[in-house]
């Protein structure tokens, strides 16, 4: 009993590492874009907005709000800090249900950046709403823990995540007895979950010979489902921008500007973190580059992936402003294809494309949104945003073996660094 304790202390201790670490890393972008556009819209209005979402129209409207967020923070980091705890490391001496509940807390604990700005809005907005805001704060480790073992792989899911569902919505409420029977749903999720469980390998058929469509399915093998949080977060910019010109009243060319700002932002997001999930699930790979396929076939097949699913969201901007619209149509392939080079960076560099691409995008965005007519000067640039993409994949050694840049302790994905 003393061997187990003592491991159980450990693998605390070790949970606990990973949990923080994912949460510093996470914690500047998700507080940087909350306060941008908390004064990009105006204090005033978030704050009325808030208020009509999480004090003013019943408990159904704030629960469901507070456990959307929850259960999207904990997708999120479940994803990235759960991606090993089906290994080894349920070979450690402890019991399966004591496994499933330290990679929980850990999940919980990656997710603090977003509890914190949830506690900023309870306290703020709900001060001026006359409403006491105690049992809503002591609700969200609750929804914390709730979220993330609704997305975590147990073995018994199907009776475990409606629990944690109604748990997540009961302590989102902020009333005594309700949380209260959250707090149970929760305990009654756990004891329901059982072991946690490798995932199931994803199949997809791929031709045989010299098929155009080969990339392409390693791709899509590659990213999956991915798809879809990345498409919220971007439709998240369009919706902050249609919020914006109603808070201000713009119309004409104003309205016109900002639609193209928030359509070609909302596309370098996207292109961003797809390109991003991309690099990180989709490595060069040598034995595929040995087939019959020129680095010019290469490098536009990686733009298309990219630009195809970028379709969608451009519709949507053509519907809000046509002219503005067509303008991000234009400067789609370009966008698509400096996405494209960005994948094909030295692995030694530091920085992710996601970061790249987001900022050189936010830079076209600002240009267009200023100067509608620079989409035809993107468009003449296609032909030298091509060489350099495929001189780019050309100098990729992929054969050549690197060193991390960082060390097994400082990784949240390393189960070695205990």
């Amino acid at each position: 009993m003393p061997k187990r304790s003592g491991a159980a202390w450990v693998l605390l201790r070790f949970h606990l590492k990973v949990g923080a670490r994912a949460a510093l890393r996470n914690m500047t972008p998700v507080v940087g874009v909350f306060l941008f556009f908390y004064y990009l819209l105006r204090p005033e209005f978030l704050v009325f907005f808030i208020r009509l979402l999480l004090f003013e129209n019943g408990l159904l409207l704030s629960a469901l709000t507070l456990s959307f967020v929850g259960l999207f923070s904990g997708r999120v980091a479940s994803s990235r800090v759960l991606l090993g705890a089906a290994g080894w490391v349920r070979h450690l001496p402890l019991t399966s249900a004591g496994h499933r509940r330290l990679s929980v807390l850990s999940a919980a604990l990656a997710c603090l950046p977003v509890y914190l700005i949830l506690t900023f809005i309870i306290l703020v907005p709900g001060r001026t709403a006359g409403r006491p805001s105690a049992f809503a704060l002591a609700g969200l480790p609750f929804l914390a823990l709730a979220s993330t073992l609704f997305w975590t792989p147990v073995k018994h899911r199907l009776a475990a995540r409606p629990l944690a569902f109604l748990s997540s919505l009961l302590v989102g409420t902020g009333q005594v007895f309700l949380l209260a029977a959250g707090i149970a749903a929760l305990i009654a999720a756990d004891l329901a979950a059982g072991p946690i469980r490798r995932g199931p390998r994803v199949s997809l058929f791929v031709p045989k010979g010299r098929s155009p469509a080969l990339g392409y399915l390693v791709s899509l093998r590659a990213v999956a489902w991915k798809f879809v949080p990345l498409y919220l977060l971007s439709f998240v910019v369009l919706i902050l921008s249609q919020l914006f010109i109603i808070n201000n009243r713009f119309a004409g060319l104003q309205a016109a500007a900002t639609v193209r700002f928030g359509g070609m932002l909302s596309i370098a997001l996207f292109l961003g973190l797809l390109s991003n999930v991309l690099s990180a699930r989709r490595p060069p790979w040598p034995w595929f580059r040995s087939l019959p396929f020129s680095s010019r076939s290469r490098v536009i097949a990686d733009a298309l992936f990219l630009a195809v699913p970028s379709l969608s969201l451009v519709a949507v901007v053509i519907a809000l402003n046509t002219w503005a619209g067509l303008a991000t149509l234009v400067c789609l392939p370009l966008v698509s294809l400096r996405a494209a080079a960005h994948l094909y960076q030295n692995p030694e560099h530091r920085s992710n494309p996601a970061l790249a691409i987001i900022i050189e995008g936010g830079l076209a965005a600002l240009a267009l949104a200023l100067t509608p007519w620079l989409a035809a000067v993107f468009l003449a640039g296609l032909p030298l945003a091509l060489a350099d993409a495929v001189r780019q994949e050309r100098q990729l050694k992929v054969s050549r073996w690197t060193e991390l840049h960082h060390l097994a302790a400082g990784d949240p994905q390393s189960w070695s660094s205990i």
